[in-house]
């Protein structure tokens, strides 16, 4: 079974936690909120990303994409999740950042 933990007090950001995480092959969700996101650690062979920006221009989504790439190195599955509220912008940036993932270098 696969988790995630999205921590929201910083106090959880500490080495210790992402010990644990990595042990018992747990994913920190890195979220990417209007106070800033998670610090872009993996600990699991997988990742878990929610990026709730609803608008998100080309530059950012391209960022996005290299963090993943650079983060993401040792994942065999990526879980990535665009906000749907509001404005239902999600699918559209959710299928702008795959192909940019596609363009990527591997």
């Amino acid at each position: 079974m696969r988790c995630a933990w999205e921590f929201r007090h910083e106090s959880w950001f500490a080495d210790d936690v992402y010990e644990a995480l990595r042990v018992g092959n747990a994913a920190l969700c890195v979220a990417d909120t209007a106070e800033g996101h998670t610090p872009l650690v993996a600990t699991p062979d997988f990742g878990y990303m929610r990026l709730r920006d609803e608008g998100y221009k080309k530059q950012a989504l391209e960022q996005w994409a290299k963090s993943v790439q650079e983060l993401g190195q040792g994942w065999q599955d990526a879980f990535i999740f665009f906000k749907h509220e509001e404005s239902g912008m999600g699918p559209k940036l959710a299928q702008e950042f795959g192909s940019l993932l596609a363009q990527q270098p591997r």
